[in-house]
C-alpha cells in the first residue's frame, strides 16, 4: 500500500527528469529524495546549470537560498528574475518547462500526482474541469514552504517508511493549498461533521491501539472510516483535536512506557513492539516528547521495583 524510501538519485523516481550542467566539468551533485503515495521530493544542492523537465506530476519548487534565474514554460516568454531563498514556484503536470540558474542553488522539488488533486478538488464538491495555473514568477507562500520544510526533515531522519502516514497529511493539505490558491476555480468547503463521523472514529481508533506495531497509512485509516482521505483528515482532528499522524505518535509512546515500567523487556523489543524505524528512532522521539530517555525511565522504574 506504501512505496516510501529514501535514495541520493540523479534521475527521480519516475525516471522523467533531465539536468544538464551549463560546465560539463562541474558533475551535478546527487539530490536526497524520499517518496510516498502520491507525492515525492528531492533536495537539491546543485552547481550553475540548466534543467528541461516534461512531468506528469504538478512540480512546486522552493528555493533555499538566493540566486539568478532565467525560465520559460511551454516554449513561452522567457522570464529573468532574482530569486530569493524560500521563495515558491508552481508547474503545472504535463508543461515544458526549461530553467537556468547561474549561481549554486539549493532547493527543493516537490513532484504531486494529479490523480491526488483530483481525488482533493472531488472532496471539496469542485465542479468542472481543473487547470492548475503556473507561477507568473517566484512568491511567497509560507504554507507550501512550512509543508517543504516538514517533508525534507524527514529525508534527514532518514525514517521515509515510519512516516508514510505523515507524508500522505501533507500530500493532502499541500493538494488542498494548491486548488485554494493556484488553480481557476474556487472550491466550497465544507466544515460540517458528520453524524456517523464518531461511530467510524471510535473504530479507527480502536484499530491504531490495536495495531500500533504496523505502519498505519492515512489511505488505511480512511478506508476504515468509509471517508476519503481529505475528509478523513480533517475529521479526525475536528474530533480528537490532533493530526492522526500525532494522534499514533502519542500512542505509540504511552505504549511504550506502559512496556517500559512494566520491565523485562529491552528497549529495542520496545521499539519493535511500537512501531519504530529502530531503536535509535524510538529514543529519539521519546526524549522530545517525554522529556527522559528510556533508559532513565528503566532505571527509575528498576528502582522502585527494589524498594
Amino acid at each position: 500500500m506504501v512505496d516510501a524510501k529514501t535514495s541520493e538519485s540523479a534521475t527521480n523516481t519516475q525516471g522523467y527528469r533531465q539536468i544538464d550542467p551549463l560546465h560539463p566539468s562541474s558533475p551535478l551533485a546527487m539530490p536526497k529524495s524520499a517518496t510516498w503515495n502520491g507525492l515525492t521530493i528531492e533536495h537539491h544542492l546543485q552547481p550553475p546549470a540548466e534543467c528541461t523537465l516534461h512531468l506528469p506530476q504538478h512540480t512546486v519548487c522552493i528555493l533555499l537560498s538566493d540566486c539568478q534565474t532565467e525560465r520559460r514554460i511551454d516554449g513561452g516568454q522567457l522570464q529573468q528574475n532574482h530569486a530569493e531563498s524560500g521563495e515558491i514556484i508552481v508547474y503545472p503536470a504535463a508543461s515544458e518547462k526549461w530553467v537556468r540558474w547561474q549561481q549554486n542553488a539549493e532547493f527543493l522539488l516537490l513532484f504531486l500526482d494529479p490523480a491526488l488533486v483530483t481525488q482533493t478538488a472531488e472532496e471539496l464538491a469542485a465542479l468542472g474541469t481543473i487547470e492548475l495555473i503556473e507561477s507568473e514568477k517566484e512568491r511567497h507562500d509560507p504554507l507550501l514552504l512550512q509543508i517543504g520544510l516538514a517533508l525534507k526533515a524527514e529525508i534527514g531522519e532518514g525514517t521515509a517508511a515510519f512516516s508514510s502516514l505523515y507524508a500522505e497529511s501533507l500530500a493532502s493539505a499541500l493538494a488542498a493549498h494548491l486548488l485554494r490558491r493556484y488553480t481557476v476555480w474556487k472550491p466550497t468547503m465544507h466544515e460540517s461533521i458528520s453524524h456517523h463521523a464518531a461511530p467510524a472514529l471510535r473504530h479507527v481508533l480502536a484499530y491504531i491501539h490495536n495495531h500500533l506495531d504496523q505502519q498505519l497509512t492515512l489511505a488505511e485509516l480512511s478506508f476504515l472510516a468509509g471517508m476519503s482521505t481529505y475528509h478523513f483528515a480533517r475529521t479526525f482532528k475536528h474530533v480528537t483535536g490532533v493530526a492522526p499522524h500525532h494522534y499514533i505518535l502519542d500512542a505509540r509512546i504511552e505504549r511504550a512506557k506502559s512496556l517500559l515500567r512494566g520491565g523485562n523487556v529491552s528497549i529495542a523489543e520496545v521499539a519493535q513492539k511500537v512501531g519504530f524505524f529502530d531503536q535509535s528512532h524510538f529514543t529519539r522521539y521519546f526524549k522530545r516528547l517525554v522529556g527522559i530517555s528510556p533508559q532513565t525511565l528503566l532505571r527509575q522504574n528498576s528502582k522502585n521495583v527494589l524498594k
